[in-house]
């Protein structure tokens, strides 16, 4: 387990907007102290990673609080959650295309 959070850095992350308890107790099991930190890193990563430690999968929208904070701290507009939710679930209903049977064969190696 990662070292216990700061007082200061608690406080720090509920100061933000949508940011709660759970999402704090979240970052600490993840070892994540600082919004900084969160800069170059990959909110699906993040959200495996949790999922793993815990021993449970996650609700999603831990997954959409997580894209959230990334976007902030890449310098981005602060924006609720559950917008980042309407864009996991936009690109999840988009449908998966298989390339046509021509383009499969153009690629296709010669033998």
């Amino acid at each position: 387990m990662a070292k216990p959070m700061s007082a200061e850095a608690r406080k720090a992350w509920l100061r933000l907007e949508h940011v709660g308890p759970a999402t704090v107790r979240d970052l600490e099991l993840l070892g994540i102290e600082r919004l900084s930190q969160l800069a170059d890193r990959e909110p699906q990563k993040l959200y495996d990673s949790l999922c793993k430690a815990t021993g449970e999968r996650q609700d999603p929208c831990v997954l959409d609080v997580f894209s959230m904070l990334v976007s902030r701290a890449q310098g981005d507009r602060p924006r609720p959650w559950w917008e980042f939710s309407r864009l996991r679930l936009a690109k999840a209903a988009q449908p998966t295309r298989r390339p046509s049977a021509r383009t499969r064969a153009a690629t296709k190696p010669p033998i």
